[in-house]
């Protein structure tokens, strides 16, 4: 009897048809084997993420107790503590009263005879004396919310009237100076507890050369809302100094900054005003305050 022999032509699609059983026995083993290696690298990563998140835990915890160890009455502000990978933050909110400009603020630059120069900045005398003072010493920016929102920092004092008109720019003048953060600077030095520190910022002449000068300046934000209400913001950063050493050397990793805000209304005859009236931005604002933030950040 003959025995008939099929032939089989290679291809791509019949190479199973050519390997035999023991290249299949072989690569059993081989393939048990590299699911091992691959689950104890799963394992060993999970692992791993499992230690640097206790450590992550326990430097957070650390961070914390040194903040407490500097600062106190903490409790009287609502508190909420932010941690990320390279620092932690906790940032105290509140409410006080509404500032309130004074027969000072309100009085020109005109009305004073005063005349301000300084290179790189041009002043409104028709505007309060004590914007004028600061306006130099300050960084003040315009934020606009047009089509494309964009805020810009003003060298130039009278874009305020050409923005605003006279009248309001006015307004926002007796606002915009250094006074606006007199009471909560006096409330920032309320939760400093070493007395061997203090909450302020080196002598210029001491500033290494590569931390900007303007990061000492008080900043503010004039925000135009899309209604025609007017939002004010200043802001201000802190170093922690240790007035017992030469020159006071600064707590290193570790900022500190304040924040006020407060609303204008815009009236129904195009007048910003700081009263409530139940319009505009203020609706929003049953108790008429200003708002208060103070952040610390231990990196």
């Amino acid at each position: 009897m003959t025995k008939i022999t099929k032939n089989i032509v290679y291809s791509p699609e019949n190479t199973h048809c050519i390997k035999n059983n023991s290249s299949n026995k072989k690569s059993l083993p081989s393939s048990i084997h590299r699911i091992k290696i691959a689950l104890g690298s799963i394992l060993e990563s999970f692992r791993l993420s499992i230690i640097n998140k206790r450590k992550q835990t326990l430097n957070n915890k650390s961070k914390i107790i040194s903040l407490k160890q500097y600062f106190k009455n903490l409790s009287k502000y609502k508190k909420e503590i932010i941690h990320d990978k390279n620092s932690t933050s906790i940032i105290l909110k509140t409410k006080i009263e509404r500032f309130t400009p004074n027969s000072d603020d309100k009085t020109t630059s005109t009305a004073l005879g005063h005349i301000l120069e300084s290179d790189g900045f041009t002043f409104d005398r028709e505007l309060s004396d004590k914007f004028n003072k600061d306006f130099n010493r300050m960084n003040v920016y315009l934020h606009t919310p047009y089509r494309q929102e964009n805020t810009v920092n003003i060298k130039d004092a009278r874009v305020l009237t050409a923005k605003f008109g006279s009248e309001n720019a006015q307004i926002i003048s007796q606002i915009t100076h250094q006074g606006f953060l007199a009471d909560p600077l006096t409330r920032l030095h309320k939760i400093n507890k070493d007395d061997n520190y203090i909450i302020g910022n080196n002598a210029i002449d001491t500033i290494p050369n590569d931390e900007s000068i303007d990061d000492m300046r008080t900043s503010f934000t004039i925000k135009e809302t899309e209604n025609g209400d007017c939002i004010i913001t200043a802001n201000k950063k802190f170093k922690y100094i240790n007035v017992t050493t030469s020159f006071g050397r600064e707590l290193p990793n570790l900022l500190i900054s304040v924040e006020r805000k407060t609303y204008l209304t815009k009236r129904d005859d195009g007048i910003l005003e700081l009263m409530n009236n139940n319009n505009g931005v203020l609706k929003h604002i049953n108790d008429n305050k200003d708002k208060l933030k103070i952040t610390i950040i231990k990196k």
